[in-house]
């Protein structure tokens, strides 16, 4: 069931993406394992991983797997979310769940989004940002009755 907590979860696991490449590439231009004395990768011989170039090449390996990972899991969710999104009856429902836990974005920033060409939107954010949250719980409502329908 596509709901609030799935939703939730899914707007984690890209967060969690993108830290992870974040950190992929700081490991990468860092040079954080390297020095001078352990860029030759040479072992030595105990049959154990011992140089740092090793290392890294350990922590690159297992952090791109895990990156291509949380990426699968990303586009599984997104595929069953967008499966009952393009199913809601207005653009705004659709708008509103995609801004909310695609681009993650907090209740602010979805109702200048939605509403910020409104003419007395500077004068009344609180109002828009009722209204997008209000918004919010009618595209959930709906996304569920469209998934209660097709079971």
């Amino acid at each position: 069931m596509i709901d609030k907590t799935y939703l939730q979860n899914h707007a984690e696991h890209r967060a969690e993406y993108e830290d992870e490449m974040r950190r992929y590439e700081l490991m990468s231009e860092s040079g954080y394992y390297k020095s001078p004395a352990q860029l030759s990768g040479i072992t030595y011989g105990t049959g154990k991983i011992s140089s740092r170039t090793e290392k890294e090449v350990m922590h690159k390996v297992a952090s791109l797997d895990y990156i291509e990972k949380l990426k699968q899991l990303i586009e599984k969710e997104e595929a069953a979310i967008e499966a009952v999104v393009e199913k809601l009856p207005k653009a705004k429902l659709k708008t509103v769940i995609r801004i909310k836990y695609y681009q993650r974005c907090n209740w602010e920033d979805i109702s200048f989004f939605m509403y910020g060409d409104e003419p007395d939107y500077m004068a009344h954010p609180d109002h828009y940002k009722t209204k997008a949250q209000r918004m919010h719980g009618t595209a959930l409502n709906h996304m569920k009755r469209i998934q209660e329908e097709t079971e």
